[in-house]
């Protein structure tokens, strides 16, 4: 967030999103909640999901390649997938691709074009709802439900067949003497915090709260069976990463 507020040279808003009860694996919920800028953003701009603790030239690349692919093929969504090891998806939202592939959230593109996937994407209704309905009666949040969740979500039209187009992720996640070291800023969190907090006041940044409420952690059911299936990503992933 520092960086951001460093580096931005265009209006930020930041969304924080409050749960009445803190499951296992709600980090990964707030995860899937990134997606849902792509179709109901209702400007013009291009919509540009991506990993940032991968190598960012690399990313780059990728995302310039996407674009690229998009306007050859007159698509207005570009997304990246990975295969699964599973013979099939149980949960029956796979891509349209050969094979059991899912949708990566290492790069997707989503841009305006006539507008017509953006309005069917926002027919279904509420991304956010539809989320956590299904989070309501699950113990545990399990990791890789985000992605999963998208494909659930779209699946029920044509989007990704009309306007979609899929590449593999290639990337590399950057190495740990790449990424900055924060600890000590860290030791200062509440000072760290109050400072930001007056930079987003100064530069106009926007702030939404979401309040959702996702059951108790009474419930009974893994989210895995009753409701949805996460789908096994494959291990050997060696030919879809740059080297």
């Amino acid at each position: 967030l520092r960086r951001v507020l460093d580096t931005a040279t265009n209006e930020i808003e930041v969304h924080r999103y409050q749960f009445n009860v803190n499951k296992v694996g709600t980090c990964w919920f707030v995860n899937t909640m990134r997606y849902r800028t792509m179709w109901e953003h209702t400007g013009p701009e291009t919509v540009v999901v991506c990993d940032i603790h991968d190598d960012i030239n690399i990313l780059a690349k990728q995302i310039e390649m996407m674009v690229n692919c998009m306007d050859r093929l007159k698509r207005d969504i570009g997304m990246t997938y990975w295969e699964s090891d599973d013979e099939e998806c149980l949960s029956s939202v796979p891509l349209p691709l050969r094979g059991h592939c899912h949708i990566d959230g290492g790069v997707c593109v989503w841009r305006k074009g006539d507008g017509r996937a953006r309005t069917l994407a926002r027919k279904k209704g509420c991304f956010m709802a539809y989320c956590a309905s299904l989070l309501f009666e699950s113990t545990i949040i399990p990791r890789g439900i985000d992605e999963m969740f998208v494909d659930a979500f779209l699946a029920a039209c044509d989007i990704k067949e009309k306007y979609g187009l899929f590449l593999p992720h290639k990337h590399r996640i950057r190495e740990a003497a790449e990424i900055p070291d924060y600890r000590s800023e860290l030791e200062k969190k509440d000072q760290l915090n109050e400072n930001i907090q007056l930079d987003m006041a100064k530069q106009g940044v926007g702030v939404k709260e979401h309040k959702l409420y996702i059951g108790s952690k009474t419930n009974y059911k893994c989210l895995t069976g009753d409701l949805i299936y996460i789908c096994h990503e494959k291990k050997n992933r060696s030919l879809h990463r740059f080297s």
